[in-house]
């Protein structure tokens, strides 16, 4: 596993994990997110119908405890980066191809932090989707690609 931190100005830290699973784990998460219900996040009600719309599941405990994330080995330090963090909610977010995705606050809770898991098997630069981190003023300051297997966790 490869660990990257960064620092943004706020003085908040942004870690990025790389190749945290081997290649049984990241295939069962990803034939999971695959087998999973999803509903539009947009107005229409069929994402054939959406132009830059997007799909979500939102899981509960059982569907985690399906999903193995936590149960991995190799998720331990990430996990010790979170300590006694409790999990707030959970959720699977398909995006589109070049997506049209709204800057928004995960959390504005001090103590919370936001964990990323890139379960796609394959990205390529020109297929966007990276996240953004921004400032206060909303102005980005760190863009992440989607690299598989990726792990973000931040503040």
């Amino acid at each position: 596993m490869k660990h990257e931190t960064r620092l943004l100005t706020t003085g908040h830290i942004v870690d990025i994990f790389d190749d945290v699973f081997d290649y049984s784990e990241c295939n069962n998460f990803n034939l999971f997110c695959q087998s999973t219900g999803y509903y539009c996040t947009n107005s229409s009600p069929l994402a054939e119908h959406q132009t830059n719309g997007s799909m979500a599941s939102h899981l509960n405990d059982i569907d985690l405890e399906y999903f193995g994330f936590f149960k991995s080995y190799n998720i331990k330090p990430i996990m010790d980066k979170l300590g006694d963090r409790q999990r707030f909610k959970s959720w699977i977010t398909l995006f589109k191809y070049m997506p049209d995705v709204y800057y928004h606050i995960d959390n504005d809770e001090l103590t919370s932090k936001t964990l990323l898991y890139y379960c796609n098997i394959v990205w390529e630069p020109n297929y966007g989707g990276e996240t953004i981190i921004c400032n206060p003023k909303g102005e980005p300051e760190l863009a992440i690609a989607s690299r598989p297997n990726r792990v973000v966790l931040f503040d």
